[in-house]
């Protein structure tokens, strides 16, 4: 009996790890004081559900009225376990981080349902096009994360910051300033350039419960969505394209999250 549990168990973790695309910038709290020391955690999973992630960090900055920061020193060279952040000034602040690249590969059918569940219609085409379809999938993955959070009353710009990131979510308005009820717009933009119809997640959770919806982006790169005031929010898409070291791997993907909450 023990052994068939561990087997299910096996099992379970296998499909678990096959799903966990979403990687977030965990944030203890999101609306803070001067002074409050804040829980930061790398996570990667789904529906907001996760484990701690393991990889290599690139850059990661804090980004505030006053300018740029670099705060990777703060954290472990790999980011495994939760690191608190003291933020010393009042004002939104912008936490912005990307990992190194790493390589994954899948067998065709699971590579073909990885692609199928996040809309990459165009990399499904190419592989049919190439007579590729039956091949393995060879990637190298990148993640590009950030998180807003308001230090005390005083808000400011820093939410619109551009920081560069290869694939990148901006906000059009700073969500806390806006009203339960309203539209928050996001722009998705790659490489410096808004990147249309491109499957965008929204994630909600609030008091246990989630909520997921998903739209593709206009002519213009932009979703919107009707905001809570409640609960923890993150904004997710992925970007796929044919890899130029072909003896690595045969594409490069880029995952953008924005979190936010109250």
């Amino acid at each position: 009996m023990r052994k068939k549990v561990v087997l299910i168990f096996c099992f379970l973790s296998i499909i678990y790890a096959s799903q966990a695309h979403e990687f977030w910038l965990a944030v203890g709290k999101f609306i803070v004081k001067v002074g409050d020391a804040v829980p930061i955690s790398f996570f990667v999973g789904e529906d907001f559900n996760g484990e701690i992630w393991e990889g290599k960090m690139a850059s990661f900055y804090l980004y505030s009225a006053k300018g740029k920061e670099s705060i990777a020193d703060i954290f472990p060279s790999k980011p495994e376990e939760k690191t608190t952040l003291t933020f010393k000034t009042e004002g939104t602040q912008l936490l912005a981080f990307n990992s190194q690249d790493k390589l994954i590969e899948l067998e065709p059918a699971k590579f073909l349902a990885y692609l199928e569940e996040d809309g990459l219609v165009e990399v499904i085409e190419l592989r049919k096009k190439r007579k590729e379809t039956d091949k393995k999938g060879r990637e190298s993955y990148q993640r590009c994360a950030k998180a807003l959070v308001q230090v005390g009353g005083k808000m400011d710009n820093t939410f619109k910051t551009r920081v560069k990131h290869t694939l990148e979510l901006l906000p059009e308005q700073n969500p806390y300033q806006l009203q339960a009820g309203e539209k928050l717009t996001f722009r998705l933009v790659f490489k410096n350039k808004e990147l249309p119809n491109t499957l965008v997640k929204i994630w909600h959770k609030k008091e246990g419960k989630l909520t997921k919806t998903e739209q593709r982006t206009d002519s213009k790169g932009m979703i919107s969505f009707e905001m809570q005031k409640q609960g923890e929010y993150m904004v997710s898409a992925v970007q796929m394209i044919p890899h130029k070291a072909i003896k690595d791997a045969d594409w490069q993907s880029y995952w953008a999250s924005f979190t936010f909450g109250f």
